[in-house]
């Protein structure tokens, strides 16, 4: 049986996929909450590169927040890793309160910040 990804006979093989997805899950990685400024709605999110992702979603390429335009930065946080990114995203988005996010937002250090 030959294991590749794709419909090409030269697609990417389960082998060296689950390589590449282990070298991602060790690159530096940002947890990030941007603030609507047309409705105060918020949006919680993971990238390794933050004004790149940032402008993504204030240039409408973010079919989740293209009506909501536009968008800033109100927190961001670095993680080592994309595994231990995703996972804080995981538990803020099951917070499903204002709140609560803002709350979260509050505790974290100054130097996470960025208003």
């Amino acid at each position: 049986m030959f294991n590749s990804i794709g419909s090409s006979p030269r697609g990417i093989t389960i082998k060296a996929f689950q390589k590449w997805k282990a070298f991602l899950y060790t690159m530096i990685c940002y947890l990030y909450i941007l603030k609507s400024e047309k409705d105060n709605s918020y949006y919680i999110g993971v990238c390794n590169d933050l004004n790149e992702r940032l402008n993504r979603h204030n240039s409408g390429y973010v079919r989740s927040t293209k009506s909501k335009l536009p968008w800033v930065r109100m927190f961001h946080k670095e993680y080592s890793n994309k595994a231990e990114a995703m996972s804080r995203e995981r538990k803020l988005k099951n917070l499903k309160s204002r709140k609560r996010v803002e709350a979260w937002i509050s505790k974290q250090s100054p130097s996470a910040e960025n208003n």
